[in-house]
């Protein structure tokens, strides 16, 4: 059963913006001889969105978790930022107030996505729409630590915590299905399942100014 027939569209996006509030669009800067100092959205342009994702080998997999139905992920060392622009500014380095962890890069969806491991599904899209005990529910999603994906989550809780599921590639293809592999076995991968231009997943640096790599099934938004 398909799981993309929950919340609207229009309810997708509402929430996808809300959960990327922290973060905000600024001037694209020039591509540099260095990838790792490069604009992602003037690589992805000018080399690719793979060139973009190469960036993610090596980093580990740090944080996994949902928005109401929009999943985040987070790669490389983690930093404290405030949830409020006005408040980085304001704190600096502090950690104080409210805040958060984030990685080097995020990436966020609400595209089908699952994650599988040498024995099967580790956990899915599809899991975000179910109750712990495996019952369909789309309001399960509307309470934290109501779905099945929650659950999961609490099983790869420690090898997220030392950080030792490395990304050892990356792959995109041109209708945007997004493949990484990290070690021990797990494979992480979105599928993009409509034909029509809408974002299926963003690749971008937390906190940052750096403009977002917005892809949909038809290329770069």
């Amino acid at each position: 059963m398909s799981t993309r027939g929950g919340p609207g569209v229009a309810t997708r996006h509402r929430r996808l913006r809300a959960c990327a509030a922290t973060i905000r669009r600024a001037k694209i800067h020039d591509v540099t001889d260095d990838p790792n100092n490069a604009d992602l959205l003037e690589l992805a342009r000018t080399r690719g969105v793979q060139s973009a994702l190469q960036l993610l080998v090596g980093l580990p997999l740090r944080g996994l978790g949902r928005c109401a139905t929009l999943l985040w992920v987070h790669f490389g060392d983690l930093r404290w930022v405030a949830t409020s622009a006005v408040v980085i500014r304001a704190l600096g380095a502090a950690r104080a107030g409210p805040g958060r962890d984030v990685g080097e890069f995020a990436l966020h969806t609400e595209a089908p996505w699952r994650l599988r491991g040498p024995e099967g599904i580790v956990t899915g899209r599809g899991d975000i729409f179910a109750t712990p005990d495996g019952t369909w529910s789309t309001t399960a999603c509307d309470s934290v630590g109501g779905t099945l994906f929650d659950e999961r989550l609490k099983a790869l809780g420690e090898s997220l915590e030392d950080g030792s599921r490395i990304v050892r590639t990356t792959t995109v293809d041109p209708v945007g299905t997004l493949v990484l592999t990290l070690s021990g076995g797990l494979v992480f991968e979105v599928f993009p399942e409509e034909s029509y231009s809408t974002e299926q997943w963003r690749f971008f640096r937390p906190a940052s100014d750096d403009p977002h790599v917005v892809v949909t099934a038809q290329g770069l938004e």
